[in-house]
């Protein structure tokens, strides 16, 4: 099966990058598979790419259906820690690795479910930029940014720009959003189900 990290190599391979509709669609899905794992006390721990793979391909009808129709299914569950056993309690210590660390680990502070945020912003920014995301801390705003900077023009841009800054805040009207250029949708679908068939899953 393909991951998300093969799709998103795929458009590099292509010289392009995946529609900023259908990133947000996508964003859409991972962020409801999260709320769901979150929602049962569970922290997954290795949110990246190449842990959600492609279940279905997407659909060019109206935008709204995608909604109710599984396009990424979440896998790996070797780190996933149940938080029913530790209630209230925070860890410390790293995964190993720098791009999937979130801060606190980093920083040897108290982590949770920060981790499963950091990684998806690390799994958007790789559909949005096709790479992977490298951060820095602003000394002036106190706060840790992304190197890389969202084009103005980018569909729904200042949204992911306060999601990368906020690391969970997500849209709520990206079906108005595509359901205005149906056919900017369909030919973004088209595109995306043309690179998943170049390949055998």
């Amino acid at each position: 099966m393909k991951t998300l990290l093969d799709l998103s190599n795929c458009y590099k391979q292509e010289k392009t990058t995946m529609d900023g509709m259908l990133v947000a669609f996508v964003g859409i899905q991972i962020a409801e598979i999260l709320n769901y794992v979150h929602q049962a006390e569970i922290i997954h721990a290795d949110i990246k790419p190449d842990n959600f793979v492609i279940v279905e391909q997407m659909s060019p009808e109206l935008p709204h259906l995608q909604y109710i129709k599984p396009f990424v299914k979440l896998i790996d569950w070797g780190r996933a820690i149940d938080m029913s056993f530790y209630p209230d309690q925070t860890f410390k210590g790293r995964a190993g690795t720098n791009g999937s660390d979130c801060h606190e680990m980093q920083e040897d502070r108290p982590w949770t479910y920060q981790i499963d945020y950091f990684g998806y912003v690390g799994t958007m920014h790789v559909l949005i930029f096709g790479m992977y995301m490298e951060t820095f801390y602003h000394a002036t705003r106190k706060v840790y940014a992304f190197t890389e900077q969202l084009k103005r023009r980018y569909p729904l841009c200042e949204t992911w720009t306060k999601m990368f800054r906020d690391f969970l805040n997500i849209p709520s009207y990206l079906e108005d959003f595509a359901t205005e250029d149906v056919c900017a949708w369909r030919r973004a679908i088209d595109k995306c189900n043309s690179i998943l068939c170049q390949s055998v899953y």
